[in-house]
This record gives structure tokens, sequence and C-alpha cells, in this order.
């Protein structure tokens, strides 16, 4: 399969997203590259939170955006981030990640 180039993304946003950990060799890769390439960058810590966030997005989306969301993973080797089992997930309170009580 062929690269994506820009005009081929479904995106509109001004700048990319980088989601990672500070200490990962594969986003040091990719942050490289994006700098190298002058292209804006948004770097986000990869938490539990943030992994969620994005699990409920996909599983929220229609059948189009989740297929177009699978193709772009699949292009940069992502495609696992879709079957993560995050146990017990976390919520915010008091501007704080924490475990919901039990029930």
């Amino acid at each position: 399969m062929a690269p994506r180039v820009a005009s081929d993304c479904p995106c509109t946003h001004t700048h990319y997203r980088l989601l990672g950990a500070d200490v990962s060799y594969y986003t040091a890769k990719i942050r490289a590259y994006l700098v190298h390439k002058s292209l804006p960058l948004v770097e986000v810590l990869a938490t539990q939170w943030i992994l969620q966030r994005v699990l409920d997005a996909y599983l929220a989306a229609n059948d189009g955006a989740r297929a177009t969301i699978e193709e772009c993973l699949q292009d940069i080797g992502a495609s696992e981030l879709l079957t993560l089992a995050l146990h017990p997930r976390v919520i915010r309170h008091n501007y704080q990640l924490v475990r919901p009580p039990q029930v």
C-alpha cells in the first residue's frame, strides 16, 4: 500500500498530534521526522485516560469513519491500539486520574 500524503489525509487539523511516551524509541523517531520536515506538532502524553478517549471515540464512530481509522492505523503499524484492554478504567475527579469506586 502506498504511503499517505497530506492531500490524502481525511483530517483538516492545522497540526499533528503526537500521542506517545517521552522515553519511547518510536515516539522519538516520529518526533524527529516531524521536526525535520518542519511540520506543526503538538505532543500528547499517552496516559491511560488519553488512550481510553481514543478508543471511546473509535467505538462511537460510524462504519465509514471506523474504516478510515483502521486504515490509517494499519498504515503506520499501530492497528493493535484498537485491541487494548484498559481495565479498570480511570476517571477524572478534581483534576486527577483515579480509579472509580468498586461497586
